[in-house]
């Protein structure tokens, strides 16, 4: 399991939940030439469910489902490349 990366300020980063086992977090990867988050389209069904955290107890971010605007739904990344998994429209 992953644990959350903390500034000199103790700002913790960003944490998503694993796409292969949904209950690992895995922390975002950003290019430091550009700042820019890395990305991958998303494959397969979002889960549902609790909040999950590192083992310092740091949360992984959630969202609103887009097919009802009430489901909690945690954002995914893909745990091999830290990528934040995106829906393309």
């Amino acid at each position: 399991m992953a644990d959350t990366r903390r500034d000199a300020n103790r700002v913790i980063t960003f944490l998503c939940v694993s796409a292969v086992n949904q209950t690992t977090p895995v922390p975002i990867h950003v290019n430091p030439a550009t700042g820019a988050m890395i990305v991958e389209a998303a494959v397969g069904a979002a889960n549902t469910g609790n909040v999950k955290r590192d083992s310092n107890r740091v949360p992984t971010v959630l969202g609103v489902s887009t097919t009802d605007g009430i489901t909690i739904v945690p954002v995914q990344a893909n745990p091999a490349t830290g990528a934040m998994l995106v829906e393309t429209t």
